[in-house]
């Protein structure tokens, strides 16, 4: 052994010991020394001192270089020792590190993470409880009010009609409430999974339409949608994506305009299909502009919530444009109203046959030739 190696560990503030092929310790640093309790651990066997994997034989550690960790405690502290192999020097060398902090900040840090998940997996339990018990009558009441209109006598129809409307919208403005929360939930902790599939976006922009005409009705609002098409718009995406963030727009349209008009204007840019939500409501003053803008192109990371004029809906809309690669817009003259312009991409037409290769989710295109043309 090279006294170079003694004179260069031997006051390490860390145990350092040298063990031959046989594991017979060779030299102890006085930390070692110290730490085991020991002025005479030189010619010991380490396993004599520790309990040393029975599976790690030290003449092949040497032999071929290697290393390993092992965590023993000593006393009331807990060690991490590093033991390498060197073949050049035909000995293994052996490290010990104070880890006892460590351990129990990782020990607090698992605790605190195992917390985390239950309290994560309370919530989600109770807002799908909650959304299942609120739902759930809320449904029957639409659906009853709804009966109820159609078999209104036409002598009391102008009567009684706008009362009953008044019940069945304010229970879809619920039903939305606890969708738009529930869908905030599941996109911030990443538990929403798209599904992407062929969509046509006229039928999906009617849809919303319908749901809102009866609540624009009560409010006295004209409220239009407007296809500048020649063909329907068809686009592969995740349909609840695109209707949330329809029906948040549209929402927070009538939330903001007491009077005049709303409409839904849908046309073709090129390689996109557009939705404007337009609006004659009160608009955005400039300085809330600024930051939607910025916070629509990426530029502004902070939080939505504490603007009144926006809230927890437009956050929900950027996610949901995230998570489905939209694009969002917005224009605003304030006392005047607002659009709201929502794009996305329009589905290839030269594909007109697509099969998933599961292994490696390739589309390929029907051909005569060979398999492997690939888009």
């Amino acid at each position: 052994m090279e006294d170079i190696f003694k004179s260069a560990i031997e006051n390490l503030p860390v145990p350092a010991l040298f063990l031959n092929e046989k594991g017979i310790i060779k030299f102890a640093n006085i930390t070692a020394k110290e730490i085991f309790n020991s002025d005479k651990l030189e010619e010991k066997n380490i396993r004599d001192i520790i309990p040393f994997p029975e599976t790690k034989k030290i003449d092949e550690i040497i032999s071929c270089d290697q290393k390993f960790n092992i965590i023993i405690p000593i006393g009331e502290i807990l060690f991490d020792f590093v033991i390498k192999g060197n073949n050049k020097f035909n000995l293994a060398q052996m490290y010990g590190f104070d880890v006892t902090d460590l351990k129990r900040k990782e020990r607090a840090l698992n605790l605190a993470i195992s917390q985390a998940d239950e309290v994560k997996q309370m919530e989600k339990d109770f807002l799908a409880k909650v959304s299942h018990e609120v739902r759930s009558p809320l449904l029957v009441i639409e659906g009853f009010t709804e009966l109820l209109i159609g078999e209104i006598d036409n002598n009391l129809r102008d009567e009684f009609e706008p009362f009953f409307y008044a019940i069945n919208n304010s229970g879809k403005r619920l039903i939305r409430a606890f969708d738009l929360v529930l869908h905030n939930y599941q996109l911030h902790t990443r538990i929403y999974h798209p599904i992407f599939e062929k969509v046509n976006l006229r039928e999906a922009v009617q849809n919303t339409h319908k749901a809102f005409y009866s609540f624009a009705t009560e409010k006295k609002i004209k409220f239009t949608t407007h296809f500048n098409l020649t063909e329907d718009p068809i686009i592969e995406t995740d349909q609840n994506s695109v209707e949330q963030i329809l029906a948040i727009l549209i929402n927070n349209a009538f939330s903001f305009t007491l009077q005049g008009k709303i409409s839904l204007q849908v046309y073709d840019t090129g390689d996109k299909i557009a939705v404007d939500v337009m609006d004659s409501g009160t608009g955005i003053p400039d300085d809330l502009f600024g930051i939607l803008n910025r916070y629509f192109s990426g530029e502004y990371k902070g939080s939505l919530s504490s603007y009144e004029i926006t809230g927890l809906g437009l956050e929900t809309v950027k996610m949901f444009c995230d998570l489905i690669e939209a694009e969002m817009t917005v224009k605003t003259v304030y006392g005047e109203g607002s659009v709201f312009t929502f794009k996305v991409k329009k589905m290839n037409k030269k594909i007109t046959e697509k099969k998933e290769n599961q292994a490696s989710n390739i589309y390929y295109l029907p051909s005569t030739k060979k398999p492997g043309n690939v888009i």
